[in-house]
């Protein structure tokens, strides 16, 4: 009788050895289907927010390109804006020689006469 207690021990441990495997198994199991699940879901938000990069990309890179335009419209404002100054400062000097004229400027733009005929323009404060 002794010699056999010790087999029902040892059947009884290679079951509870058994049963624990097979949970262990079956967890690890679990575990795989729920990280493969949540890397699904995590790759298609990677997707979208790689897709929603390049469009905000193209739209920069659309806004770059209309940045050039932009910035050679403003050189040639600026250079017409300098041609006009230059023009009415020559008319103001004109003016100094050939004496005053009746212009809508006037207000805007003070000529000091001097002795010598020269004279000097001083613009206000408000005038571009």
């Amino acid at each position: 009788m002794e010699n056999f207690k010790l087999p029902i021990v040892l059947v009884v441990a290679l079951g509870a050895q058994l049963a624990g495997g097979v949970f262990w198994g079956a967890n690890v199991l679990r575990d795989i289907n729920d990280n493969t699940e949540r890397t699904d879901a995590l790759l298609e938000i990677l997707v979208e927010t790689e897709e929603a990069l390049q469009e905000v990309d193209e739209e920069i890179w659309n806004d770059v390109d209309g940045l050039a335009g932009i910035m050679t419209d403003l050189i040639k404002l600026q250079a017409r804006i300098s041609i006009l100054e230059k023009t009415v400062e020559f008319h103001n000097v004109m003016e100094c020689k050939h004496g005053p004229h009746n212009d809508p400027l006037r207000n805007k733009v003070r000529i000091k006469h001097r002795p010598k005929r020269s004279c000097t323009i001083q613009r206000d404060r408000f005038f571009l």
